[in-house]
């Protein structure tokens, strides 16, 4: 049977009948057999315990008062990936989407690299672009102090990436894997 909130905040089930429930309120310090260790310093949780010893309903609630909105992944589809090969965070896989990819250590980099690697530039250290029209992909310099390079060469120039390069930030090298090009592309694949 389905159990759900009412509008007027009792839980039902089917045709507005009201369930008897407790409800228990958990905080972060408090231990609870709903393991979810690293949200719990965000998040509190909610339970709420039926009748039905086998029926527990959990509901999560942030415990700062923004709430992120999901976004929906065809606003901003993945076209490729930057896969770190060499350095700290070495084996992570980083999205790229549709145009600039600005590369950096900042959380406001649409490619964030914080994984430890302190001569990659907060901001703009790279960029890498993928251009829809086209169906190519390029990288260049982020136009700050600290160089990038392809391959064994600094980047100086914007370069077109075909898949399988390496590029060099600070420490860290990272690998080019395209999802779209010739053969593919999310807007020509309805």
């Amino acid at each position: 049977m389905p159990i759900f909130r009412g509008k007027d905040g009792k839980v039902k089930r089917n045709d507005n009948e009201d369930v008897s429930t407790r409800k228990i309120e958990r905080t972060e310090n408090e231990p609870s057999s709903y393991d979810e260790s690293s949200k719990r310093d965000e998040d509190s949780v909610s339970v709420i315990e039926t009748e039905e010893p086998k029926t527990r309903i959990l509901y999560r609630r942030s415990s700062t008062n923004t709430t992120k909105p999901v976004a929906d992944a065809m606003s901003d589809p993945v076209v490729g990936w930057l896969v770190i090969v060499n350095g700290p965070g070495k084996g992570n896989a980083l999205q790229l989407g549709y145009g600039m990819n600005s590369i950096g250590r900042g959380k406001t980099e649409r490619v964030c690299l914080d994984f430890g690697d302190e001569d990659i530039s907060r901001t703009q250290h790279a960029l890498v672009t993928y251009d829809p029209r086209g169906r190519k992909f390029y990288v260049q310099h982020g136009g700050g102090q600290n160089l990038t390079y392809l391959g064994e060469q600094p980047l100086l120039v914007p370069d077109e990436l075909l898949g399988n390069e390496e590029i060099s930030l600070g420490q860290t090298t990272l690998r080019f894997v395209p999802l779209c090009g010739e053969d593919f592309d999310w807007q020509n694949n309805s």
